[in-house]
Parts: structure tokens; sequence; C-alpha cells
């Protein structure tokens, strides 16, 4: 049963050492930051400010997780409200 257990569970890699935590990612006036697995949760993750609500995504590596920082900063710097509009598209199509 253990063995089992262990290879449902999408293991996370441990934190990289060459990287000082967290990690800020600026493009123009925009940041996000990549913060480290910690304690018994395992997944690094990026936090950032969208329409004044800070929102978290989880990635199971590092490169992942600086690739979506990057492309997130660009995003909603370009005007993009991705994490916003896609939440309400969600409640609208509930209602209807």
């Amino acid at each position: 049963m253990g063995i089992l257990r262990k290879f449902a569970q999408n293991t996370a890699r441990p934190p990289d050492r060459r990287v000082r935590f967290p990690v800020t990612i600026r493009y123009r006036s925009i940041k996000a930051k990549i913060y480290a697995p910690a304690g018994k949760f395992k997944y690094y993750r990026v936090a950032c400010t969208v329409a004044g609500k800070r929102r978290m995504q989880t990635f199971a590596d590092y490169p992942k997780a600086k690739a979506a920082a990057e492309r997130i900063v660009r995003d909603i710097a370009n005007g993009s409200q991705s994490w916003t509009s896609v939440r309400l598209t969600n409640r609208r199509s509930r209602r209807l």
C-alpha cells in the first residue's frame, strides 16, 4: 500500500540551494515573487497582485515557476487581468 501511495503522489524537488528565496521577478512596475517549498508544502509558489487581490499559483519545479512568473508580469503590464477574468467567466457560466 505504501508503494502505491508513493507513486500516486506528485513529489516535488527540494528547493534549489543556488537561489536565494523569495525571488522577485519585475517587469516595468509589476512584481511577482517566487517562494521556495517550506515545511510540508513541497511546491514553489508564485504570488502576484492582480486587480488589487493577491493571487498564488503552485509549481512542482523552479524553472516552470520562473517561466510562469515572467509570463504573468508581462501579461499584467500589458493590461491583461488573466486570473480575475477566468474566475468571472466561471461564475457567469454557473449562473446561466
